[in-house]
């Protein structure tokens, strides 16, 4: 299928603003998360983290959901299901009274938000291949990075304006276009004669597939522990700017220089892919990923609580921006191999990955104790494992899953 440009563009602008619902759902709450913990009665800051641990929380069981019925009922009902739950927790949050509440409401949010997540990628995978792929995944993060940057101001020009729980006001109006958008001018990508019919005994087959894909796990495995370091400094940003550095009302906008970073990694990634690779790409990355954290974790064992406010922007820019490479190209590379199964195949990564991330965050958070160290600490060791598993990924078959037909649609300059 080959389209127009303005029919090009307006795909990227569809895709990156129906999947920056999980980005908007978790950064614009940020600011608020002081204001929330008090309201709220939460006895720990670790139950602050929660607050963003659940929604992916969520989203790992929302994710092993959705993959599954769009390979069975097509891409557009999941999407209409995911943003129908998403709005039922955003609803909850809005009225919640204690930390249950929020926490049940941000599950709800979390489990809703894998259906847009999910269909988007397995449309993208429906229409393209390859480097292609990775081109086009990285104009669309090119795009969805803006929410990262925006959303804390939001959040904060709300939370001053109106209140916390008009936050949540937002995210229903977001994911309401965002559905609408998507069923008015996006059409079903996957023919009824390629879906895969719901099936325990197929689901049990085709998930075994995957596992049994040393490339595709390694992969996916590598991207848990990227976002894992994200989650970590998301669930951590707040109380470090506030506690450590002191920087009061400006953390929304030290906030959009560091996911500026990851703008202008994806923006990189897009322009270099074609003649680099994506494995060159995720492997400089990596390796830039790794070496950062390992220089945030060496000025914060020797300067207590942290280095000074300078260092700790520098070195958490090149760190996200090193990240930013990696995000752009990880993910194509592990759902080059699925063919058809590519709504299983997206929804068992997101799963494990998130759940890998989740656990990583949820542990290291724990250890925060108003200084740097034990978030360097835990920045290093993720990067030092993503780069092993990389390791695997290059090094194991490059076997296809599941083979299937893909459009021949053109990628968009």
């Amino acid at each position: 299928m080959r389209f127009k440009n303005s029919r090009a563009y307006e795909f990227i602008a569809l895709m990156s603003f129906t999947m920056s619902l999980v980005a908007v759902s978790i950064d614009g709450v940020l600011p608020a998360l002081p204001v929330i913990a008090l309201e709220l009665g939460f006895i720990t800051l670790q139950h602050s983290q929660m607050v963003v641990s659940l929604f992916v929380l969520g989203m790992v069981f929302g994710e092993l959901l959705f993959g599954p019925l769009c390979d069975a009922n097509g891409r557009r009902p999941a999407l209409v299901l995911g943003v129908g739950v998403f709005c039922l927790g955003a609803v909850i949050a809005m009225g919640a009274d204690n930390f249950e509440q929020m926490g049940l409401a941000r599950v709800l949010q979390g489990l809703g938000a894998a259906g847009p997540k999910i269909v988007c990628r397995a449309v993208i995978r429906d229409r393209f291949e390859g480097a292609a792929m990775a081109r086009v995944m990285s104009l669309i993060f090119t795009v969805f990075i803006l929410v990262p940057m925006i959303a804390p101001m939001i959040g904060q020009g709300l939370l001053l304006a109106a209140g916390w729980r008009w936050i949540f006001g937002l995210y229903l109006f977001w994911a309401g276009v965002a559905g609408l958008w998507f069923m008015i001018r996006q059409p079903e990508t996957l023919a009824r004669d390629q879906r895969v019919p719901l099936s325990l005994k197929r689901l049990c087959l085709n998930s075994g597939r995957i596992f049994k894909s040393r490339k595709v796990m390694a992969y996916t495995c590598a991207s848990g522990m990227v976002f894992g370091t994200q989650l970590l400094f998301l669930a951590t940003a707040q109380a470090v700017f506030s506690q450590i550095y002191h920087v009061g009302s400006m953390f929304a906008v030290y906030f959009a220089v560091l996911a500026a970073s990851l703008g202008l990694a994806t923006l990189i990634n897009s322009r270099l892919v074609a003649t680099c690779g994506m494995h060159k790409m995720v492997h400089y990355g990596a390796v830039g990923h790794m070496s950062f954290a390992g220089l945030l974790f060496g000025a914060s064992l020797v300067t207590d609580p942290g280095p000074t406010f300078v260092w700790f922007m520098v070195l958490q820019f090149m760190m996200h921006f090193c990240m930013g490479i990696v995000f752009g190209n990880l993910g194509a590379l592990a759902m080059q191999p699925l063919g058809r199964i590519a709504g299983l195949g997206a929804s068992l990564m997101a799963a494990v990955s998130s759940l890998i991330a989740v656990l990583f965050a949820t542990l290291c958070g724990w250890f925060y104790d108003a200084t740097l160290l034990p978030l360097a600490l835990g920045y290093f060791a993720a990067g030092m494992v993503t780069l092993q598993l990389l390791r695997i990924g290059h090094r194991a078959s490059g076997d296809v899953v599941y083979p299937g037909n893909l459009s021949d649609a053109p990628v968009p300059n």
